[in-house]
């Protein structure tokens, strides 16, 4: 309305002044500068009365409690395990709404606004782990994904019997309501944002490090004793010991013994395996955080008393030698599993199966050899193969494993 008022007043202001510009009535400029005046009041008239549109995200009703079991049993673990908690206590969620708006045009004008509300949830519980004390935690996951625990406030409690209470515990319960869970490690977190997990409180696992009650008691006579605590009719036992290989091809792969760390001083007894001392040892490779990706080759003389212990306890005994294949990440060793084995890079801590002839059967070179050819030249990688250091005399025996190995890859039938 207001378009067609003004534009008809405006063309008659210009007509009553008259003339022209540039061959352009006076009147028909009047016109168009009094409708384009009148579009902008219409708008902005328009706009004013249409209704605001809401838009409003999820909302929370009620906090969901992935697990909180009353009477639960507290695990009690040794060494370092990774290991799922129980809720022991938690606050209501903390609601935070972020609106947004837009549309209106600019001047008021364009249509009607758009009401964005988001909702945004925080959580602080408590969550325990098992009986104390511990001396760490290492890596946190939630939904079975790496917690990034920067920017997240959080703290954990050893669970010994000097331990106090949470202060924010303390702080929405009272200090007089407020157990301090001695004997019992757990982690508290503190305003954890829900929104990447649902708006419910992940399912979280964490690796807890806790040492033996007692120092001077070995791992694996505690291991022995809680295994027929929970097992009272167990009669057999395997021993499995590990050597480490390097390379998947078999003419090439050295099986050694490996450690951890190659300084590290043990007493009454230092460690060596089939003669091999700790300094000459295969040292295992270690990830992105310096920690090494496998636990290393127990000592000769540690297998014996192993050994002894099981056979005194009138367990039979398997003795089980196991081959991990170390091949770390970003390696440029070839590929057997290419054409010609030309490929660089083999795959990262593959199957100890995967070992083969290189290259493996059924690539480009493979077809091109003879049976014949191929049998000598497999016999010779397995004969290779089979004297990569495995002609042992020590207690770990000569690695007969290798063996079985080498007669299910004859003639090109690797991998078996």
């Amino acid at each position: 309305m207001a378009t067609l008022v003004l534009g008809a007043a405006g063309a008659a202001i210009g007509g009553s002044i008259g003339g022209a510009i540039l061959g352009v009535s006076a009147a028909t400029i009047g016109g168009f500068i009094g409708s384009t005046i009148g579009s902008v009041v219409d708008s902005w008239i328009i706009s004013s009365l249409a209704p605001t549109q809401r838009i409003e995200g999820a909302r929370m009703d009620n906090l969901r409690i992935t697990s909180a079991t009353e009477g639960a049993a507290i695990p009690r673990l040794y060494g370092r395990m990774r290991i799922g908690g129980n809720i022991i206590w938690a606050t209501a969620f903390r609601e935070e709404t972020k609106t947004t708006t837009q549309g209106g045009g600019k001047g008021g004008g364009g249509g009607g606004k758009v009401k964005t509300t988001e909702y945004f949830y925080y959580a602080s519980f408590a969550v325990a782990l098992c009986e104390g004390p511990i001396t760490g935690i290492g890596r946190i996951w939630a939904d079975g994904k790496l917690l990034d625990t920067a920017g997240i406030t959080w703290r954990w409690y050893p669970g010994d019997e000097g331990q106090t209470a949470d202060p924010l515990i303390s702080a929405k319960m009272g200090v007089d309501n407020t157990p301090a869970y001695r004997g019992m490690a757990y982690v508290v977190f503190e305003e954890l944002p829900l929104g990447n997990y649902g708006n419910r409180l992940p399912q979280l696992s964490f690796e807890v490090f806790r040492p033996l009650a007692d120092p001077d008691t070995a791992d694996m006579v505690v291991a022995l004793d809680r295994l027929q605590a929970m097992a009272p009719a167990v009669e057999s036992v395997s021993l499995v010991v590990a050597w480490f290989g390097d390379d998947l091809r078999a003419g090439s792969c050295k099986v050694r013994p490996g450690v951890e760390v190659s300084a590290k001083s043990t007493t009454p007894v230092s460690w060596s395996v089939n003669g091999v001392s700790r300094a000459g040892a295969f040292l295992v490779s270690r990830d992105e955080q310096d920690r090494p990706v496998y636990g290393g080759t127990p000592a000769d003389f540690a297998v014996v008393q192993a050994i002894q212990e099981m056979k005194a306890r009138g367990l039979r005994v398997t003795f089980h030698p196991f081959i991990l294949m170390d091949v770390p990440p970003g390696n440029t060793l070839p590929n057997p599993y290419s054409d010609n084995a030309a490929e660089t890079g083999q795959p990262a801590f593959p199957w100890r199966g995967r070992i083969t002839c290189s290259p493996a059967a059924g690539e480009r070179r493979s077809r091109r050899c003879s049976a014949r050819r191929r049998l000598q030249a497999s016999a010779s990688r397995v004969s290779r193969f089979r004297g990569s250091g495995l002609r042992a005399t020590g207690a770990c025996g000569a690695w007969c494993c290798t063996t079985r190995i080498s007669a299910r890859r004859r003639a090109g039938s690797m991998p078996s």
